[in-house]
């Protein structure tokens, strides 16, 4: 990556949106982010958009972290999953990542402590290309589930993020979308560091997929949750949602 000077981000702003270049790491000190999610069945109260179909329980304080399947095959030498790449928060907020060799159904635990977990995907896998059954990350101590990869889908699926130790987040936008026919209701919530949640974007789709553009990015100072919750019109909702943009 290169060090360049605001001049130098503005001239190449020209000829390249600034989001493209942060991606393609051509800045340096800012770092581009994703958060996806997907939920199949929103009740009428608000749950987060992950695949656990529930409101997402928080860590308080860094812990390390069991990597099991609900299937032999994904082990080190077995057809599905072999090694599990996570990424997440140490307990001071700090980006960390490790890469876990399974097991199938014996639960192998991380070697470091997470405060957070931001995604979990198959690196390797066997002849089966990918993870052959649910394989679940969750705290070793409470066995609260953090992370849930489906079967045959190989990455976790969860709209949560939080903005690491001295780093501000800005976020770009954000995709929602109802394939359920339900009046669904998407929020965008923030919760400060030792502060209390809120919702900084409210949007109501149904049987659509809406994307939406911030005209103002949303500003988001460190150590502070972020997450899309839902709630469906009459339950059963199934909904999708992300949201992305950069760190520095």
């Amino acid at each position: 990556m290169n060090n360049l000077s605001l001049s130098d981000i503005s001239k190449l702003a020209i000829t390249k949106p600034l989001e493209y270049q942060i991606s393609e790491e051509v800045i340096s000190g800012m770092t581009a982010f994703r958060r996806m999610g997907h939920n199949a069945d929103v009740g009428t109260t608000y749950e987060t958009v992950w695949v656990s179909s529930s409101a997402y329980t928080y860590l308080t304080s860094a812990d390390t972290i069991d990597v099991v399947s609900d299937s032999a095959a994904d082990d080190a030498a077995g057809t599905g999953a072999r090694t599990l790449y996570i990424e997440g928060l140490d307990g001071d907020y700090n980006v960390q990542s490790e890469t876990v060799s399974m097991d199938g159904a014996t639960a192998v635990e991380t070697a470091n402590e997470y405060l957070r977990i931001f995604t979990a995907r198959c690196e390797t896998a066997g002849t089966g290309g990918v993870n052959a059954g649910v394989i679940t990350v969750a705290d070793v101590t409470t066995s609260t589930a953090l992370a849930t990869i489906p079967a045959g889908i190989g990455k976790t699926q969860q709209s949560i993020w939080t903005v690491p130790a001295d780093k501000t987040g800005i976020i770009l936008g954000w995709v929602i979308g109802d394939i359920a026919g339900k009046a669904t209701t998407f929020a965008l919530f923030e919760r400060p560091y030792g502060g209390s949640w809120f919702i900084r974007r409210l949007q109501i789709v149904k049987n659509q997929t809406l994307q939406e553009i911030f005209t103002i990015p949303i500003k988001i100072e460190a150590k502070t949750d972020v997450e899309i919750k839902a709630l469906a019109s009459g339950g059963s909702g199934v909904v999708i949602a992300s949201f992305d943009g950069y760190y520095l």
